[in-house]
């Protein structure tokens, strides 16, 4: 792929359509990187000049950008060359994040790495990037309730229509037009708003 001459000999026949399998990858995805080391992914990843001149990381995200790949990715992905790094992989990096909101982070810089390296030349499977954080035996928070609708927040709950009051105002209704009933009976039992 660069001009040098490569020993593609082993052992095996199997061995050998192994290598050549990676070989055939590299050449028919145009992604030269996939032989380095994932230090060199992250590395360019990382570069300024990977990016336009007009748009550079601010200090702050680059700093945490470099901190998250620092901690959480190079143990896991330095050593490992390009075109090996799976799913489990990253997988196994975003699950060294201590917390949820800290594993959504290096989740987070797991995507903007995996679309870096396939622009790069560097990996080939943008499914590498579809991890997120699991607490294994770690305890997770529990999930704070929420309540869907309307709340005593903001409706006082002496405000709300009882059954007789929703019939008075269905019988005043009625004296006007009949189809006027029907409207505020289905108004006050389905949630929906008087037209205006």
């Amino acid at each position: 792929m660069d001009g040098r001459r490569r020993d593609c000999q082993d052992r095996t026949e199997a061995g050998l359509a192994a290598r050549l399998e990676k070989v055939a990858v590299r050449l028919a995805a145009d992604a030269p990187g996939l032989e380095k080391p994932g230090a060199d992914l992250i590395a360019y990843y990382l570069s300024p000049a990977r990016l336009p001149a007009g748009r550079p990381w601010s200090r702050k995200h680059a700093d945490t950008q470099r901190h998250l790949c620092q901690r959480y990715l190079t143990p896991v992905l330095g050593a490992v060359a390009c075109e090996d790094i799976k799913v489990s992989y990253m997988q196994a990096a975003v699950n060294t994040a201590p917390t949820a909101g800290e594993g959504d982070r290096v989740r987070l810089s797991i995507s903007a790495l995996t679309g870096a390296g396939l622009a790069g030349g560097y990996l080939v499977n943008p499914r590498l990037a579809q991890v997120h954080w699991q607490p294994g035996d770690r305890q997770v928070p529990e999930a704070v309730p929420a309540i869907a609708g309307e709340t005593p927040l903001f409706v006082d709950p002496t405000a709300i229509p009882s059954h007789q009051d929703v019939a008075m105002l269905g019988k005043a209704l009625a004296a006007r037009d009949g189809s006027y009933e029907l409207m505020a009976c289905f108004a006050a039992y389905t949630g929906l708003s008087w037209p205006r």
